[in-house]
């Protein structure tokens, strides 16, 4: 059964806002040709995740998440096999990102204490929306500088980093901050929430008008019928 898509509006907080110091910016991705919704691209300098942030395994997520919100996840339902040679737990041999592999250090739970703490992920997928957290894009400004193309671009328009999620808390503070003009919703649908950029002109998000659209086109034709 389809389910109709509810919101709510959030206010915006009002005055300064702690924000990390790596966040210079956002902007949005309508996605107008799309039934996506709008996605959020931010501009840091440097990584949002701190150094020395450790992974923890709940079943087959591959998570961490730093104080400030930012959090990374993925999937890897492969059993772990302890390498002498490699000095980690390796996962079997997955298709994910194309098979590419991370080396990732876990927090000391179960069969991690150190030194067993080391996992090499190879080929895993991207993992799951944690329930808190919107999936987000960021660039960082550091590494426009290591490129050979030097043709000046806007920022939003470079290759970004994608997969990741922020926390909806730290959403609206990003937004708040950085697009004070847009209204920001809270929408639900199928049980999931999301937070949401609202152009000022609409009097909904994106995915409820999309959704009247299309009910009052098939009223239509069925009327037609």
């Amino acid at each position: 059964m389809r389910t109709e898509p509810t919101f709510t509006w959030i206010e915006p907080p009002i005055g300064p806002q702690p924000l990390p110091a790596w966040a210079k910016g956002v902007e949005i991705e309508w996605m107008g040709h799309f039934c996506n919704p709008p996605h959020l691209k931010v501009k840091t300098v440097g990584s949002p995740m701190p150094e020395g942030v450790l992974w923890h395994k709940d079943g087959a997520r591959y998570w961490r998440r730093s104080p400030e919100g930012f959090h990374e996840e993925n999937s890897h339902a492969g059993s772990l096999t302890w390498s002498q040679v490699d000095e980690a737990w390796l996962t079997s041999r997955d298709d994910g990102y194309g098979g590419r592999c991370w080396r990732i250090r876990m927090a000391p739970e179960g069969q991690f204490e150190p030194p067993f703490d080391v996992v090499l992920l190879r080929g895993p997928w991207n993992g799951d929306y944690p329930a808190d957290c919107d999936a987000v894009a960021y660039f960082d400004m550091r590494k426009r500088y290591g490129r050979a193309d030097s043709r000046p671009r806007p920022w939003h328009k470079e290759t970004f980093t994608g997969g990741v999620y922020m926390t909806h808390d730290l959403i609206v503070r990003l937004l708040a901050r950085f697009q004070p003009h847009l209204r920001i919703a809270r929408v639900e649908h199928h049980g999931r929430v999301r937070i949401e950029p609202v152009k000022p002109e609409w009097d909904a998000p994106k995915f409820v008008i999309i959704e009247r659209e299309r009910q009052e086109y098939l009223a239509k034709r069925q009327a037609a019928e």
